[in-house]
């Protein structure tokens, strides 16, 4: 699938380690941002960093990893998630460098979904009927399409 476990972990420790920048990126990052058919570690980090990032509070490490330990969340890989954030607010990353892999991370939400919206349209013209007009089959496809690339239209 699409998706980077390296990027992903980079945005999160710009979260912990330059927590201020989150405003910029705050309205276009996601939880759907953070993907791995293996594990939602990164995606269980982010929306608890979220969270306190939302409220204003300031970013600890260790309150981050008691807060995911208080869910009762086991992840498929059976880490230890103290170690794991510990690990990621030691990783090297500037300001400008978090903004452009938020984006980075972006681009690659975006391609993972064009190509999920690729195979539902190709489920759908294998399903619909011969005798729908040519118009017609297009503006299927264009509305199956459209109805998910317009949605992340952005100019960042």
């Amino acid at each position: 699938m699409i998706y980077s476990y390296e990027l992903e972990q980079h945005v999160l420790s710009g979260l912990l380690k330059i927590p201020e920048a989150y405003s910029e990126v705050a309205s276009f990052l996601n939880a759907e941002d953070f993907y791995s058919e293996n594990t939602h570690v990164h995606e269980t980090i982010f929306k608890v960093l979220k969270m306190s990032l939302d409220i204003g509070e300031e970013v600890d490490e260790i309150v981050i990893a008691q807060r995911i330990l208080d869910l009762n969340i086991s992840f498929e890989d059976n880490i230890d998630i103290t170690d794991f954030i510990q690990t990621l607010g030691m990783k090297k990353i500037n300001k400008s460098g978090f903004i452009s892999a938020v984006k980075e991370l972006k681009k690659l939400t975006i391609r993972r979904k064009i190509h999920s919206q690729a195979l539902n349209l190709a489920k759908r013209m294998k399903s619909i009927s011969n005798t729908l007009s040519f118009d017609d089959i297009i503006e299927e496809a264009d509305s199956i399409y459209n109805n998910e690339v317009d949605s992340y239209s952005m100019d960042k």
